[in-house]
């Protein structure tokens, strides 16, 4: 359980890095003079709608692949237009600056994918359903001693067994199921520039 948690607030901390990080971004687009400020601008708002798929997107394989291949190509557009914006500027803290703040967004894509590919290992999920099932067997074997039932103990801790189980599995899937990472910072984001 501690497993899917970490992992769930791991993936909920991504988001909002990686928001801050573009935002950082498109606020550093201002300190570049036109035209290449504000292609860069425009570039990482389609990138921002882009994520934002992405991070709403269900389980589609073939959908987040390409939307995957549209970040990596917006990417490669705003990074290679930064570098030559700070090739031919005699100022490099300018372009130094915004290129941080690509450099981490950009890592940041590449975070937020591996982090919903990780998952608690099957095996994991396996040791605790035999735990709770040996448990059940364990207290049932227990009132067999006693020579009595406990139909409402037995059904709570089937049901105890059952939600934890189950919380687990939701936490582990942030694509499908009832417990899913919130997108609002990048929602924000993509209403604010």
């Amino acid at each position: 359980m501690i497993s899917a948690v970490s992992r769930f607030e791991a993936r909920k901390q991504l988001v909002l890095e990686e928001a801050n990080a573009i935002g950082t971004s498109f606020l550093r687009t201002a300190l570049l003079p036109a035209p290449e400020g504000s292609e860069i601008a425009s570039l990482l708002r389609q990138y921002i709608n882009v994520r934002v798929q992405y991070g709403t997107e269900g389980n589609d394989v073939a959908r987040l692949d390409s939307l995957h291949a549209q970040a990596v190509r917006l990417q490669n557009e705003f990074w290679t237009r930064a570098v030559a914006y700070g090739q031919k500027d005699p100022n490099p803290v300018r372009a130094g600056l915004l290129l941080q703040s690509l450099n981490q967004a950009i890592d940041l894509e590449s975070a937020r994918r591996m982090a919903l590919q990780n998952h608690v290992p099957k095996s994991v999920i396996f040791v605790n359903g035999i735990v709770g099932l040996l448990s059940a067997m364990l207290v049932g074997y227990a009132f067999g001693l006693y020579g009595r039932r406990q139909i409402f103990s037995m059904s709570v801790l089937a049901l105890a067994i059952t939600l934890v189980l189950a919380v687990i599995i939701d936490l582990d899937r942030p694509r499908s199921g009832f417990i899913r990472v919130s997108q609002q910072p990048m929602l924000d984001l993509q209403h604010g520039p």
